[in-house]
């Protein structure tokens, strides 16, 4: 049976979990590491791979701060010719914490619309690297800990919102399940909850009701579409 191609597909995991038709071009992780440069810069024309590749650099270098989540990273890249290229390549795979940008989201139809969307992108990857944060808690104040910890909810509402936000603005707004409106409204609710738990308790006030009517302006957006579009 003939693999399909990977058209569009710019994700390696799911590239290789799909079990698309893949070229090998895992060495290009040695050669990378053999350049050993402080900087380097890839120029290829559009749909020429580029993306792909550094998702697959990504899921090879990443650590995730979780075993089992980089396990299933190295499964990846079983059978692929990275794997032969000895210790010397492969001691590096899930050693790093990497931070993963892409300008694509910013093709919007205006300026603010461009801002909100890199600001989602900067906070999921905020969120993503918070282990790293629990790592090194011991070298931070407590201070500093305690105001991480609260920006990182405010972070996962905002990354919510402003996907429903620019769905509306762009008239593209996808049909929403009752089931999803109770879904992020019990995580809403669970995430304000753990975040006392992990902060003891939150000094500002301000803040306070600020995280609360973010929560109810996400619920509010949702009923809307439920009304409208189901």
């Amino acid at each position: 049976m003939k693999k399909a191609l990977p058209i569009g597909v710019d994700n390696f995991k799911d590239l290789i979990d799909t079990d698309y038709y893949y070229s090998d071009k895992t060495l290009f992780i040695k050669e990378l590491l053999d350049l050993k440069g402080k900087v380097n810069l890839f120029t290829r024309p559009r749909r020429f791979g580029k993306t792909l590749n550094l998702s697959m650099l990504r899921y090879f270098f990443e650590d995730t701060g979780n075993a089992e989540e980089n396990a299933q990273n190295r499964k990846l890249f079983d059978g692929l010719k990275i794997m032969e290229a000895g210790e010397r390549y492969i001691g590096h795979m899930g050693q790093y914490p990497v931070i993963n940008l892409t300008l694509k989201s910013a093709k919007q139809e205006n300026y603010e619309t461009a801002v909100a969307m890199l600001q989602d992108v900067f906070a999921v990857e905020f969120r993503r690297h918070w282990h790293v944060i629990e790592r090194g808690r011991d070298l931070l104040p407590q201070e500093d800990y305690e105001s991480y910890a609260e920006n990182s909810l405010y972070i996962i509402l905002f990354s919510q919102i402003t996907g429903l936000l620019q769905s509306i603005v762009t008239q593209t707004v996808p049909v929403f399940a009752v089931g999803t409106l109770l879904v992020m409204v019990a995580g809403g609710i669970g995430g304000g909850v753990c975040g006392r738990a992990v902060t003891k308790k939150m000094k500002d006030e301000t803040v306070d009701r600020l995280f609360i009517g973010l929560m109810i302006l996400m619920i509010a957006i949702n009923a809307y579409n439920i009304v409208k579009f189901l």
